[in-house]
């Protein structure tokens, strides 16, 4: 088990935004950001038809830290936004989430090997934070972590103080990470998801509210 809590700021992309210069260019201007530990660009791998709901999405940013304060203060700035990637006006908030690491690794994080599976999804109304972090975590993630053919699974928790000021558009970021794009389509088309996780994810989810994009990662830092 790590020693320590770590903190990820995560700005989902639509396809209509364009990310700016080159890979070096952008790691370049995010080196000096205080307290980050970690830069990880995300992007959208085509060629699996999903049934599951669709996104707007076409990959992320990742901003790792280990110190809260550092994380929420670079979150509030957003200054960054010009310099990496040219947006739409009505993109979504960053996402300020802990970490847990269910099934892998946690000393390994980020990882960036193979396929990494982002699914989105906001909680049941009737559930307070801590209850829908609760059995995301203590319930549903020993079912997640029998996922056949996968090879790490990741809980991304939205900070409850992220609520105080606006409600993020998500509550939580599952990850699933595969070695190939056949070990995904066969992961998704368990009875693991298909049945055990679905059953499940009605007694914390909110109905119609997940969607899902398989990418590839790449650490500029």
């Amino acid at each position: 088990m790590r020693s320590r809590t770590l903190y990820k700021v995560t700005q989902l992309i639509t396809c209509a935004d364009q990310r700016l210069g080159t890979s070096t260019q952008r790691a370049e201007a995010v080196s000096a950001i205080d307290g980050m530990l970690a830069y990880v660009e995300t992007q959208r791998s085509d060629g699996l038809k999903l049934e599951i709901e669709d996104v707007p999405y076409c990959g992320s940013l990742e901003f790792w830290f280990d110190d809260l304060g550092a994380s929420l203060a670079f979150a509030e700035q957003r200054t960054l936004q010009h310099t990496l990637w040219r947006s739409d006006p009505g993109l979504d908030p960053p996402l300020i989430t802990t970490t847990h690491v269910v099934l892998g690794n946690p000393a390994q994080e980020p990882v960036t090997e193979g396929l990494k599976g982002i699914f989105v999804f906001r909680r049941r109304a009737d559930l307070t934070i801590p209850e829908f972090q609760t059995h995301w975590l203590e319930t549903h993630g020993p079912i997640a972590a029998r996922t056949p053919h996968t090879s790490r699974y990741v809980q991304c928790h939205v900070l409850p103080s992220c609520y105080a000021e606006r409600t993020p558009p998500y509550d939580g970021i599952t990850e699933l990470y595969w070695d190939t794009l056949e070990d995904a389509g066969l992961a998704m088309a368990s009875d693991s998801m298909a049945i055990e996780q679905s059953t499940d994810a009605q007694n914390f989810v909110a109905a119609g509210s997940v969607g899902m994009l398989i990418v590839s990662s790449n650490r500029l830092i």
